[in-house]
């Protein structure tokens, strides 16, 4: 597993839980992207990183995990990054599937709150940065990624936990 990793948790009503996965999954295969859907599948997958996972999910109420990935088999995100929020490969990352899949999830009746982890090296620790943001923050952080990630005066780079809100 290369890296980076992404990991989202929605919070969600019991009830709504499999209609929840059910569009989570129609989206990501709308968009090409790849998903590990379940907190079994996420910690099968995050096994080296049990104790993040475990602690991530202790921080919502009925947390839903999924993993993104590039396609349906990797475990990783690096070639979405690359491909579609990388500033060399000239593309324009608005108008990226990533950030699509993103924001058609962030529409689903039922998701409340949103925590994404995204890391690039081999051990993910609960104290990194931690940022709340509103939705269209996280996605311009996103789109900006590399930019954050090679900056010289971002101590940490863009890896962290986004603690992502609906604004009222």
């Amino acid at each position: 597993m290369a890296g980076p990793f992404f990991l989202g948790l929605f919070s969600i009503a019991r009830s709504n839980r499999v209609e929840v996965a059910r569009a989570l999954v129609r989206s990501s295969a709308n968009h090409n992207i790849g998903l590990i859907l379940g907190e079994s599948q996420v910690k099968c997958v995050l096994k080296s990183n049990s104790s993040f996972v475990d602690d991530i999910l202790r921080e919502l109420d009925n947390p839903l995990p999924f993993l993104v990935t590039s396609n349906p088999l990797d475990y990783d995100v690096m070639t979405v990054f690359e491909n579609e929020l990388a500033p060399w490969n000239k593309t324009e990352s608005r108008n990226a599937s990533l950030l699509a899949f993103l924001r058609e999830i962030w529409s689903i009746d039922g998701v409340g709150e949103f925590i994404v982890a995204i890391w690039d090296f081999m051990v993910p620790d609960i104290a990194m940065r931690r940022l709340s943001l509103s939705f269209e923050k996280f996605l311009e952080w996103l789109r900006n990624y590399y930019h954050i990630e090679h900056a010289q005066d971002q101590s940490g780079g863009a890896q962290g936990i986004f603690l992502i809100h609906k604004t009222t």
